[in-house]
């Protein structure tokens, strides 16, 4: 049997909030082949971590709670890791600031293991990687800036396809924990959706939005999720899906998870 001993030695950190979704992270890596240096829940430990520790990649979510990742990844990066962020927030706006700040790698939350482990190996080879499915928000605002500056205007306000989502369960008299629930993401990035709305449409207030919303027919043709306020966790074969009060995470593989005690 053969080792690939690059992969053997590839040092990953990660820096993740929940303890149970650290202990995952750190079972994937490991069943990976990458080494483990260890796993932190602030950026600060995060940091004094890398500094003695020396990972050659962190990975990093960007729900951490001492203050915005996007202040602390200038920290990060100058420990000499790269970094691999785990994001629910696809807006443009959101990966231009991440990638801005100089992350190598960007996967979402609904993210395979295989796609985490991708992303880490791609990152220590000195190369980007992004999930596709934040490759399609960056390329559908590339679109809309093309249309916009070829006087398009059949896209007003452009706004992207999540923020015309959480501006509909805005219609239906959702508040933030509803329309987080709808869409599964976190009250935190619903709050951040809206204000680039309101910067969007001009307006101050969820009344007004609405009322620009359909005036301007921005909402035609969306198909939403049904909104279930008592919607129970759900278990398949492939994935776990974890509901409230439990932090959300990477959607683990069930083969990738083992017994952790």
């Amino acid at each position: 049997m053969t080792v690939d001993i690059a992969r053997a030695t590839l040092r990953v950190a990660i820096a993740h909030s929940a303890p149970f979704a650290r202990e995952a992270l750190m079972t994937v890596c490991r069943r990976r082949g990458f080494t483990v240096t260890g796993a932190e829940e602030t950026v600060t430990a995060m940091v004094r971590h890398s500094r003695e520790h020396r990972p050659d990649v962190i990975v990093l979510d960007s729900g951490i709670e001492d203050g915005p990742i996007e202040s602390r990844l200038d920290e990060l990066t100058a420990t000499g890791a790269r970094l691999v962020v785990m994001t629910e927030d696809h807006s443009p706006e959101q990966i231009t600031v991440l990638l801005s700040r100089g992350i190598s790698g960007l996967v979402a939350l609904t993210s395979s293991s295989e796609h985490l482990a991708d992303a880490i190996r791609a990152v220590a080879d000195g190369t980007a990687y992004l999930h596709p499915a934040i490759t399609d928000a960056v390329l559908e605002e590339w679109r809309t800036l093309r249309a916009e500056k070829a006087g398009d205007s059949n896209r007003p306000a452009a706004l992207t396809s999540r923020e015309l989502e959480v501006l509909s369960a805005m219609t239906d008299g959702l508040a933030n924990k509803g329309i987080a629930r709808r869409l599964g993401i976190t009250t935190k990035t619903v709050e951040n959706h809206k204000t680039r709305i309101f910067d969007k449409l001009a307006v101050k207030t969820r009344a007004q939005a609405v009322s620009v919303a359909i005036g301007r027919g921005l909402l035609t043709g969306l198909d939403l999720p049904v909104y279930e306020p008592d919607a129970p966790a759900v278990v398949d074969h492939d994935t776990i899906i974890l509901d409230d009060p439990t932090p959300e995470f990477v959607n683990l593989n069930a083969h990738e998870i083992v017994d952790l005690r």
